[in-house]
């Protein structure tokens, strides 16, 4: 068996580079798909835009690729510090056990308005709408790229691409046989151990990996994680036209949940949470023009945060009142807080996903092409305090997508697709994008291109009903967060014009494009003062006479819009095969307005955001740099550079100032026992220069990370 022939078999998928395979690559009938020029052009092909495999300069999305020399070159110690490298992108960590990834600013805590994809499958969970970064199963070593979309692609992924689109395409068993051990340890406490082992059988690759990561978090914040992963990859040739591929991966995490206000009602602890996933694809090369692919996979998700609390634990029982919020008129409680304790567990809760999805690509005679296909999706969300219920509330939906490439001229190509999504919780919309793409030369492009996309609540935002606390006996305490029923989906309308230009030795690479995103109907949080009159309610009554004050709950609504203007670029240099320059830079101007109060009982009836404040939730500049340098001896050198204007968090955020970071890693390749080894000593914030992150409290300084690895038959 041909391995080098196995190993490429898959590259329509997007998994590899153009050009890395040998010449018996053309020969398999699924590459014929990408033409001749495509392939012959040492520019990395990407499938994530619209489903076809793309050189970027005829993708009809801008599109960043964070490849493996990037990879390796790069500070990043997890996973989200990667994407620090693309334009208008902002990361941060929420604790030092949760970390958030947004595009283009008016962002929380949770990742939830992008679509993170791995090999394909998409790792977004439905219970409290979020990516968990810590429970995605992978580590760096285990990623051969990542391919960024950068802007709305719904019309190729459906409602979470409101945003953009991230799929992490992961290492084949053909590119490491053999053992992998790695081994990180540094600041905050951190210790990380990866194992890998991968093998070829005869018509078979097989990979597993195990990893296990711990550190202490931010000072003085219960932040603290400790996360295993694990999982298995195998790639079946069944012959030359057909493969199936399987993966099953898990993961499990400890983690500090008390933050940085631990306190009787809110002890130290740790929440427990874990994943698993299934994953099956099969292809088929139904011609040299045609194949087809079904796919399958289901995410398990599961948030244990429960704690209980008292009797007492040192508080009187005035001060039991007042700090529980017991006082309940509607509920008649009854609560003696002497004998009965209190039941807490916001984050907890348990969702699943089962997606089945069929896709059919052709080229016709006129070089034209098209990708199109449907899916069927349920989710899953059980949470007895989020919900009120402790039966699973679900939504059915159903997805038809197509994308169409049509040649114009040799200067001119036009790109439509588009997405019909309908479900149990918003009915059937269409999600389309339209482009045309100009070649002036043969090696750049100019591109006018418009969409629109919806991102549809999630089954939280529909059906929350959470009661933050409950009495041991099992009646409601109070009330903290209701859906209004009956969301809108949140509706995005963008325009592009972009210029890219790659040289034709493929040394310089340049991305640019200006654009303008509009959203209405957004969905947030807003508090409720009228909430007296309806159940549930509560009272929040203390001790103290002066902290007296009458809330409501706070209720999901279709309550805001936002307008973003802004220019994106990105650089990528390579002036010699030592050398690499990424430079990356975003400029933004928003504003908008968002409801914060509704029903006010003193003052006006609606509160909002005004402009001046929602304009401070997109930061004005967001600059990435990554230069890198082969020295003499085999020593790397490499430096980045982050800087990020002040910008609010939303949700549990802060405003938090402007900074700026330089990172610096230094790696050199050794042989021992006959087996390929590596050091890389890495150095963030290097200038020592705390930074607040997301929150205050977050002061990110100084750290330090020595890694070694081992590779080997």
């Amino acid at each position: 068996m041909n391995f080098n022939r196995l190993g490429c078999f898959l590259y329509p998928l997007g998994l590899l580079v153009a050009g890395t395979c040998p010449p018996s690559w053309a020969d398999d009938p699924l590459q014929q798909l990408i033409s001749e020029r495509d392939v012959l052009q040492d520019v990395p092909l990407v499938l994530s835009a619209t489903r076809l495999p793309h050189n970027p300069l005829k993708a009809p999305l801008s599109i960043t690729v964070i490849d493996r020399d990037m990879i390796e070159a790069s500070s990043a110690v997890e996973i989200p510090d990667l994407l620090r490298l693309v334009p208008g992108m902002q990361v941060a960590n929420v604790t030092g056990n949760r970390q958030s990834v947004a595009y283009h600013g008016a962002a929380n805590a949770f990742s939830n308005r992008m679509q993170i994809l791995v090999d394909g499958r998409s790792s977004y969970a439905p219970f409290l709408n979020i990516i968990d970064w810590t429970l995605l199963g992978i580590q760096i070593a285990d990623i051969e790229r990542i391919e960024v979309i950068r802007g709305p692609n719904a019309a190729a992924y459906g409602s979470n691409a409101f945003d953009g689109t991230i799929n992490i395409v992961t290492r084949r068993a053909f590119q490491d046989p053999g053992h992998y051990a790695e081994v990180l340890t540094g600041s905050v406490e951190t210790t990380r151990t990866t194992y890998r082992y991968s093998h070829l059988f005869d018509n078979i690759e097989f990979k597993t990996t195990l990893s296990y990561l711990e550190d202490a978090g931010f000072d003085n914040v219960d932040d603290h994680k400790k996360v295993s992963n694990g999982a298995v990859k195998a790639v079946y040739l069944l012959d030359d036209n057909n493969t199936v591929d399987t993966s099953v991966s898990w993961s499990g995490s400890q983690a500090g949940a008390c933050g940085a206000k631990c306190e009787a009602t809110n002890p130290r602890r740790e929440s427990n949470n874990d994943s698993h996933s299934v994953h099956l694809r099969w292809e088929k090369a139904l011609s040299a023009n045609e194949d087809l692919s079904v796919q399958f996979y289901t995410n398990y998700q599961n948030w244990d945060d429960y704690y209980l609390i008292g009797p007492m634990s040192g508080y009187s029982p005035a001060e039991w009142a007042g700090i529980l919020g017991l006082i309940n008129a509607n509920y008649g409680t009854s609560y003696d807080p002497t004998t009965e304790a209190v039941e807490f567990g916001m984050f907890l809760g348990t969702s699943q996903r089962y997606h089945l999805e069929a896709q059919h690509r052709l080229r016709f005679a006129n070089q034209a092409r098209l990708a199109w296909g449907g899916s069927l999706r349920l989710d899953q969300l059980k949470s007895r305090i989020l919900l009120s219920r402790s039966d699973y509330v679900t939504d059915h939906s159903q997805q038809l997508f197509a994308d169409f490439e049509q040649p114009l001229t040799e200067y001119a190509l036009l790109n439509a697709g588009a997405m019909y999504e309908n479900s149990g919780l918003i009915a059937g919309r269409l999600s389309p994008r339209l482009s045309l793409s100009l070649f002036p030369s043969s090696h750049s492009t100019i591109r006018l291109g418009a969409s629109r996309g919806y991102r549809n609540p999630s089954l939280l935002e529909e059906y929350e009903n959470a009661n933050g606390r409950f009495l041991s006996n099992g009646v409601v305490a109070d009330a903290t967060t209701q859906s209004s029923g009956d969301l809108a989906p949140e509706r995005i309308t963008a325009y592009e014009l972009a210029f890219l230009f790659n040289s034709a030795d493929g040394r310089l690479a340049f991305d640019s494009r200006i654009f303008r995103e509009e959203i209405d109907n957004i969905i947030t949080d807003a508090g409720d003062f009228n909430s007296l009159n309806e159940e549930p309610y509560y009272l929040l009554y203390t001790a103290v006479p002066a902290l007296n004050t009458l809330a409501g709950t706070r209720r999901w609504l279709n309550n805001g819009h936002t307008n973003v203007d802004g220019a994106e670029f990105q650089l990528k240099l390579r002036p010699d095969r030592k050398t690499l320059l990424s430079w990356q830079y975003a400029y933004l101007q928003g504003g908008g307005s968002i409801v914060k109060k509704i029903n006010q009982p003193v003052g006006p009836a609606t509160i909002y955001y005004s402009d001046a404040v929602i304009g401070e939730s997109f930061p004005s500049h967001n600059i990435s740099l990554l230069a890198s340098r082969k020295l003499p001896g085999q020593f790397q050198l490499s430096a980045s550079y982050f800087s990020m204007s002040k910008l609010l968090w939303r949700g549990d955020g802060d405003r938090v100032p402007a900074y700026e970071r330089y990172d610096l890693r230094v790696a050199h390749p050794f042989r021992v026992l006959g087996q390929q080894a590596k050091i890389e000593a890495i150095g963030q914030n290097v200038l020592d220069k705390p930074y607040q992150d997301f929150v205050k409290q977050n002061l990110f300084d100084r750290r330090y990370y020595l890694q070694l690895s081992l590779a080997g038959g």
